[in-house]
């Protein structure tokens, strides 16, 4: 056996596991410092948080200057409105959410009768349609079995000149009772700063649910 070969069989268990002893600055970091020329990727830091209760509609102000916003909406549920669509768009002048966007999505759902699976252009936001962006949809008319949960990342809306890109994923219940799980991915068609997000319902309201936004310092 090579020195090399004999080094690292002499940092492996009985069971072939790393030592703890083989971890340390010089060869992995030990994960207490980074390799001289990484830096550190960072936390999120909780910004604002909002009780979603008898409401239509929330915004949120894109405070901090940071390069990349979280939001995650939990439990969100809506009064009793068959296909109430839970929506989202961003505002680069403080008062109007009516931004074209580009995006594409992914869709699956499962119920005891049927399964399927799309990959399609989500309704209102094809061609560069200026307007409402819908997440997720959700039928209320059984309230007690209907919520959707999500989280949206939204990419250096700050920056002047360019896009402001975008990734969301959800989970929804349908009263059928029928689970559905989308993920999609986009832009703004603005080179504005994005200065604001709204989340909102297109018919009713939400009785309940709420909605965080962190930031990626």
């Amino acid at each position: 056996m090579g020195a090399r070969a004999r080094g690292f069989a002499n940092g492996l268990s009985s069971g072939g596991k790393l030592l703890p002893s083989v971890v340390n600055n010089t060869n992995m970091a030990n994960f207490t410092s980074l390799p001289s020329g990484l830096s550190s990727p960072g936390s999120f830091t909780k910004i604002t948080h909002s009780v979603l209760s008898s409401t239509t509609s929330v915004d949120f102000t894109l405070s901090g200057g940071y390069k990349e916003y979280m939001f995650v909406a939990s439990n969100c549920r809506p009064n009793a409105t068959s296909e109430p669509d839970f929506k989202f768009n961003g505002s680069s002048d403080g008062t109007n959410f009516n931004l074209a966007i580009q995006s594409s999505a992914n869709r699956t759902f499962s119920s005891s009768s049927q399964q399927l699976h799309q990959i399609y252009t989500p309704a209102g936001s094809a061609g560069g349609t200026t307007g409402t962006f819908w997440g997720f949809d959700m039928e209320g008319s059984n309230q007690d079995s209907t919520a959707g949960s999500m989280t949206l990342h939204l990419f250096d809306p700050h920056t002047v000149g360019m896009a402001t890109y975008f990734m969301f994923e959800s989970s929804a219940v349908h009263d059928a009772v029928r689970a559905d799980h989308y993920r999609q991915g986009g832009y703004f068609e603005t080179t504005a700063a994005i200065t604001k997000m709204r989340f909102f319902r297109d018919t009713g309201n939400y009785t309940d649910g709420f909605i965080t936004m962190y930031g990626l310092s």
